[in-house]
């Protein structure tokens, strides 16, 4: 009989502080809002300590505006899209804003070195490997080709296309609202991010396990997950109990009893469903 194992999806880089900004309303307990309170004047100091004092006011208003990091698994583009938050924070608007567009253009050609060799014909191979690295829209329709980006990813890759080369190439209308642009550009750069390396993707989920993540057998064997996802999860028995490994960022197999059955399916891992904490 086949063993049951699946991979658990596990967020492991996420920044909700923007929330520790928010007010608590005034019909909440006192010592909750007491505990708010402290909790917000400690998230001002540290960005005083951070970006200084001259600004202050413009960069909460920023970090709330831009709300979270993409939840996503751990990854090379992670450090870049830091570099862009933290220059719109600052109020840098347009390097911000032209930033996004090169991040993405840059994961859109990662993506491509990445998984030249599972997915590429002869000819994509060519454009790839050649001195100059393919276009952003280049880059865009090949991937699609090959069916990497999900569809919400390609989307917000196609929008961003655009808002990229009107800032890239003269357009006056930048100067209209240039916080307002560079912030669609970062929030869509965001949310591509997230609907490709996040682990909500609704189509990757085994459904019906309320509270836990786990990616369906189907999903295993193709490219990006192979590449991307399956390296930081914990290939799990449906018995088991995982523990966060500092060293590592990951999380990673505490305790498991190996379970067998008739059948490898999504619904029997389900079934067989129980975490030993």
């Amino acid at each position: 009989m086949p063993e049951l194992r699946r991979y658990r999806l596990m967020p492991l880089d996420f920044n909700t502080g923007h929330h520790l900004l928010d007010p608590v309303g005034e019909g909440a307990d006192p010592a909750v809002r007491a505990q708010a309170a402290e909790n917000r004047r400690a998230q001002i100091d540290r960005l005083r300590y951070i970006h200084g004092e001259a600004n202050l006011e413009a960069v909460i208003a920023n970090i709330q505006d831009l709300g979270a990091d993409p939840f996503s698994t751990i990854g090379w583009h992670l450090h870049l899209w830091r570099e862009v938050r933290h220059a719109f924070v600052s109020g840098a608007y347009f390097p911000a804003a032209v930033g996004a567009g090169a991040v993405a253009e840059r994961v859109l050609n990662h993506l491509l070195i990445d998984l030249v060799d599972d997915c590429a014909t002869e000819a994509d191979r060519r454009r790839i490997e050649a001195p100059k690295a393919p276009t952003y829209a280049a880059a865009l329709e090949i991937l699609n080709r090959w069916d990497v980006l999900e569809p919400a990813s390609a989307e917000h890759f196609n929008r961003l296309r655009i808002i990229r080369n009107d800032l890239v190439h003269f357009n006056d209308g930048l100067y209209e609202d240039p916080r307002g642009r560079s912030l669609e550009a970062i929030t869509i750069l965001r949310d591509a991010l997230d609907a490709q390396w996040g682990v909500f993707v609704q189509r990757r989920l085994i459904p019906g396990t309320p509270g836990m993540m786990y990616a369906r057998k189907a999903v295993e064997a193709e490219p990006f997950f192979r590449h991307y996802l399956a390296p930081v999860m914990a290939y799990v028995s449906p018995h088991h109990g995982l523990r966060h490994d500092p060293d590592t960022g990951l999380w990673v197999t505490a305790t498991e009893e190996p379970v067998y059955a008739d059948t490898d399916t999504d619904a029997e891992f389900v079934r067989n469903l129980k975490y030993l904490g």
